[in-house]
This record gives structure tokens, sequence and C-alpha cells, in this order.
């Protein structure tokens, strides 16, 4: 993706239970704290989530599916003249959308191939770190229960024992 530097926002979906699911945008571009929550379906990028397709728009003012976002992207400092996002795909599901925006010229099915290899890669690390992190919480607990077995054995104190459990507890 040659010329200016375009705009690249990796935007990861969501499914908080009992929410409804939403992307969140860590653009450095984007608004305080990365904290812009867009639902599936909304935008280039809610689009994306939802369809599962790369979506490629050289005249963003024309296209339906994004003119409703145009304006705050406008309003915000950061008008988009052209995009390309693709999904974010890993184990067959989707995990979001990584969308470029404003490259001069346009992009072309080469910027798109370039993009979809790079979001395959991200994809694969995002899942990656998602496993690692929930491997991690695993093992805190099996130690928190593993110190616990240690406390019941090793005594017939029930404060110690209660004490304990309450400590470990804190760690998760």
């Amino acid at each position: 993706l040659d010329g200016d530097p375009p705009r690249l926002e990796a935007q990861v979906h969501r499914e908080p239970a009992g929410d409804a699911s939403a992307a969140r945008s860590d653009s450095p571009g984007g608004p305080p704290g990365g904290q812009a929550m867009i639902a599936p379906g909304e935008g280039s990028a809610g689009w994306v989530v939802v369809h599962g397709q790369s979506l490629r728009i050289n005249e963003a003012g024309t296209d339906p599916r994004v003119v409703p976002t145009l304006e705050a992207e406008r309003r915000a400092g950061r008008p988009v003249e052209n995009l390309l996002a693709v999904p974010l795909r890993a184990d067959g599901s989707i995990l979001g959308a990584l969308e470029v925006v404003n490259r001069p010229g346009g992009f072309d099915d080469a910027a798109e191939a370039f993009l979809a290899a790079v979001a395959d890669e991200l994809a694969i690390a995002l899942r990656n770190a998602t496993l690692v992190r929930n491997l991690e919480r695993e093992k805190l607990a099996l130690e928190v229960m593993r110190d616990v077995s240690r406390t019941l054995l090793s005594t017939l104190n029930v404060e110690g024992v209660l004490g304990r459990i309450v400590d470990g507890l804190a760690r998760l």
C-alpha cells in the first residue's frame, strides 16, 4: 500500500454476554482511548463483519453502505474518500475487520490481496493472544485450588482454611 500513509484501523468484533455485538476501533487517529463502538452491520467494518466479505469502495461518498457514517468521520476531522476493509478471520469465525482508508488513487486487486494476507496473520495473532490470556487465567485458578487443597490437607484449622480460600478468590 504505497503513497501517502493511509489511515489503518483494526476493528475487533466483540460479543459481550447479554449485550449487542460491537466492534472496537483501535486506530491512532480514532477517538480517545480507541473506544469507538460500532454494531455489526454499521458502516464498512460492520458490513464486513456481518457478510464475511471484503469491501472495496473507491468513491465512499456514493456508497449507501457507508454514507451514514461518513458525516461523523468528517466532523471528527477524518474525511473518508475511499476505503478497503477485509475480515479478520481465524478458525472459521470472524473476529472483526481490518480497514484502510484514503489511499491516493484508491484501491485495486493487489492492495486487497495484500490487506487480506495481513488480516489473516493479524487474526491468528489475536486468536493466539486470546488463547494465552485464557490459559493464564486457568493456570491461576488451578494454582489457587492447589493452595487451598494443600491447606486443607495440612491443617484442621477451619479459620486458616477459610482465610486461604478468601485469599485465593481475591487473586482470581
